[in-house]
């Protein structure tokens, strides 16, 4: 269903959507006229609105509501964060953290990516903060086409592209944002393509403990007061 630029359009509409109801036709082909689809997507409407109604009604693990639920407010979309590195700052310094708090692996993978040290801050948007209640977390939308989408392929999936670490570091940000009082149940990465309605099909449900989270926490600074 999606190329680079139909997954950008869908994208795009995801950011304002308030997830109340399946969108009119009329207001998803006018919205996709704004972008150059190319071949292929002339008929794309139906397809789209049978994702964003499976989108809506998918489950939201550990935080045991629909997406519909948790993404009521436009308001929440595309947050922007910053978070500044303290002085030799590195991935290597992101892979020791991850190599203590017990995932070797994902360390060795950082650890492939360099190690020069790093300056300046961090600085990005989350796409969205799911809100339910007293309960907190991120999602990050995925239109990747995966073989599979069950949770072992979602999580390899997340990690040989690093979307595992942009997870993290994103509930590094939210985590400062909110205090330490907040309930935050983590990350969810949906990939689009693989949602199914009353199930986490094409979602995976991202945990760190609190103390690898406390660990990446530990390689930033705070603004001064």
């Amino acid at each position: 269903m999606f190329g680079a630029a139909l997954g950008t359009a869908v994208h795009d509409f995801l950011e304002t959507w308030d997830f109340a109801s399946v969108p009119d036709a009329t207001v998803l082909e006018k919205h996709f006229l704004g972008y150059s689809l190319g071949k292929g997507c002339e008929n794309i409407t139906p397809a789209a609105a049978d994702m964003l109604a499976h989108l809506r009604k998918a489950v939201l693990p550990g935080m045991d509501c629909s997406v519909e639920e948790a993404c009521r407010l436009p308001k929440t979309s595309e947050w922007q964060f910053h978070l500044p590195a303290k002085p030799g700052f590195s991935i290597s310094k992101i892979a020791e953290v991850f190599r203590e708090h017990g995932d070797p692996d994902y360390a060795a993978s950082l650890e492939s990516l360099g190690s020069d040290a790093l300056e300046g801050f961090l600085q990005g948007f989350i796409d969205k903060i799911a809100v339910h209640g007293p309960l907190y977390g991120v999602i990050d939308w995925k239109s990747n086409q995966l073989a599979a989408y069950d949770s072992e392929s979602l999580r390899k999936a997340a990690r040989a592209s690093h979307y595992w670490l942009q997870t993290h570091l994103y509930l590094v940000a939210l985590s400062r944002y909110l205090g330490l009082q907040a309930d935050i149940r983590g990350a969810w990465l949906i990939y689009l393509r693989g949602v199914k309605s009353g199930t986490p099909n094409g979602v995976l449900h991202i945990q760190p403990t609190p103390g690898l989270l406390n660990g990446l926490n530990q390689l930033f600074t705070r603004p001064k007061a």
